[in-house]
């Protein structure tokens, strides 16, 4: 019986362990930049993307709190946005808001996330829409 049921859990953390290189891989070769935080704002995991897309090591990135890489103008919206996913579970779609380049200049994200109340964390998926934005502005 005992051995049994150490078959069975060598199982499971073998699909575990399977599941969890899989999400990796995945977290890596996205394009997009994806980002897991708490619901107090920090800054939990980014991908390279990030590293590309902002100039910031992800060690830099993972040290912060997201509002603190937020615009001033955009404060204010960001934390609205952030308090609707946290206490109203609310998904977020295309929010716009402008995040801090290491060389001091920002560029415009477009959001999806939302808050995985199992684990309380925000996992978002953002794009660079800053060449959009300045071409809409041309």
């Amino acid at each position: 019986m005992a051995s049994k049921h150490l078959d069975h859990l060598r199982a499971l953390t073998q699909k575990l362990e399977k599941s969890s290189q899989e999400l990796e891989l995945f977290f890596e070769l996205s394009l997009d930049m994806l980002l897991v935080m708490d619901t107090g704002g920090q800054i939990i995991r980014v991908n390279e993307s990030w590293t590309e897309a902002l100039g910031w090591s992800i060690e830099e990135l993972e040290s912060q709190r997201y509002l603190d890489l937020i615009h001033p103008r955009d404060k204010e919206a960001t934390t609205q946005e952030l308090r609707e996913i946290v206490e109203e579970n609310k998904r977020t779609y295309y929010f716009r808001n402008r995040v801090a380049c290491k060389d001091g200049s920002y560029k415009v994200l477009c959001w999806t996330a939302r808050l995985n109340k199992n684990s309380t964390m925000i996992y978002g998926v953002a794009r660079d829409f800053s060449r959009m934005m300045e071409q809409k502005d041309d």
